[in-house]
């Protein structure tokens, strides 16, 4: 028989887990538009360059587009599950303390992310204030850029946050969980 306390904590969970999708299916996506972006600026540049055509102006998007892509694949990567870390060399030597090493990892990046999602959301939102562009024929938005650091540190955050709350949400193959139990 289930107790009141435990059907809300498996609604939490549930909720929990609805939002941790929905942000990996986001980031995802974004992910998927700055690789097709970065992808294609750089066959641009190598078309251009080809044709002895100035491409000065292409590499603040490269630029752009690698950031995006750098901050969404760190995020998802974390949401999934899959993110290889420092952790993973003690956890095959200690097992046991899987869920320890886990909490300590965790309750050192997550106020890190948080530093980072404010101190990179104040650049940005001054980016715009400013109305800071680069310096090139294309006079790219600066904000442009900066504000996938305050949004991919945010999603990362989250999935760690997410991970912590709810330790079921490491990888069902994970070779390390067979060690463990």
């Amino acid at each position: 028989m289930e107790t009141e306390g435990e059907r809300e904590a498996g609604g939490a969970k549930r909720v929990l887990g609805g939002v941790t999708r929905a942000i990996a299916v986001t980031v995802g996506h974004l992910g998927i538009a700055a690789l097709a972006v970065l992808a294609f600026s750089v066959c641009l540049t190598v078309s251009m360059r080809w044709a002895a055509l100035d491409t000065e102006w292409v590499f603040d998007l490269n630029v752009f587009a690698l950031v995006w892509l750098a901050f969404t694949g760190a995020a998802l990567t974390s949401l999934n599950g899959t993110h290889v870390n420092a952790g993973i060399a003690l956890e095959r030597f200690f097992p046991r303390a899987r869920t320890a090493l886990n909490t300590l990892r965790a309750l050192v990046i997550i106020p890190f992310l948080l530093l980072v999602v404010a101190l990179t959301a104040l650049q940005t939102w001054q980016a715009s204030v400013d109305h800071q562009v680069t310096f090139d024929l294309a006079a790219w938005p600066v904000w442009a850029a900066q504000v996938s650091m305050p949004l991919g540190a945010a999603a990362w955050a989250c999935a760690e946050i997410a991970k912590l709350v709810r330790p079921g949400m490491q990888r069902e193959n994970d070779p390390l969980r067979a060690h463990a139990e």
